[in-house]
């Protein structure tokens, strides 16, 4: 998918464990995600993607890739918005369920963008 992006000129971000990647064996393209992408978000995980080491298991486990990654993407995703926002776009965020008046919100939201993307 980065390869795919990088053809058509697109800004690749990507998010990956560097210490992780190096021990891994390549994939039959030769490259590492980390070498491939413009901006490379390096999540600090441990090779194997695990952190706690159990007495006699002989494994680790509690991978920390999904909270860190999750942690990562949303603050991108709230910076992202705090920028377009300051440049004076109009930013389609949808609202939890939980908030009064939300579902409108959220179906107003998909009804206008629904053209563009059917999997909405």
């Amino acid at each position: 998918m980065a390869l795919a992006c990088k053809k058509l000129g697109l800004t690749v971000i990507g998010v990956c464990s560097r210490a992780y990647a190096a021990a891994a064996p390549l994939s039959a393209l030769g490259v590492r995600l980390y070498e491939i992408c413009d901006i490379n978000i390096d999540n600090m995980g441990q090779p194997g993607d695990a952190l706690v080491d159990i007495p006699g298991l002989g494994y680790k486990v509690g991978p920390s890739s999904t909270v860190i990654g999750a942690l990562i993407w949303n603050c991108l995703l709230t910076e992202t918005v705090f920028r377009l926002q300051s440049s004076g776009v109009e930013v389609p965020v949808l609202v939890s369920l939980n908030m009064p008046g939300a579902a409108e919100h959220n179906q107003a939201l998909m009804a206008k963008w629904r053209g563009g993307n059917p999997h909405l």
